[in-house]
């Protein structure tokens, strides 16, 4: 099955209430990083902790780089990034998104996912 796109919502002036997404270990999770000022927030509640991976497509002198792996403790949350654009983008095969970041997550029980971008300070308030 395809990728949960997330949708990548902006920080405003006027505050932003952020909408999250059940976390999918079975489908994972992409979104667009079209400015590379984009956040994953992730929040894990009871029981556990989640592995979240992402997906580092570079290479560097012939040499794969590593992933991105953050793990988040149980009844707490982290953001994560931003992701410079010449590291980890790369293309969602099922979203057809060239610009993507992939997000793998080892468990979805009490996860909660969103993509926020902060965008350049000179954008008007909505």
């Amino acid at each position: 099955m395809a990728r949960t796109v997330l949708a990548v919502q902006d920080i405003i002036r006027d505050g932003l209430t952020v909408s999250y997404v059940a976390g999918d270990a079975a489908n994972d999770h992409s979104f667009d990083n079209e400015d590379g000022n984009v956040f994953l927030h992730v929040i894990k509640g009871a029981t556990g902790s989640v592995v979240v991976t992402i997906a580092n497509p570079s290479v560097v002198d012939g040499e794969d780089m590593p992933d991105k792996v953050v793990t988040v403790l149980v009844d707490t949350e982290q953001m994560i990034g931003p992701f410079p654009k010449t590291l980890y983008e790369q293309l969602d095969a099922d979203s057809g998104v060239e610009r993507s970041i992939l997000v793998d997550i080892d468990i979805d029980t009490n996860v909660t996912i969103a993509a926020v971008r902060l965008p350049d300070p000179s954008y008007q308030s909505s």
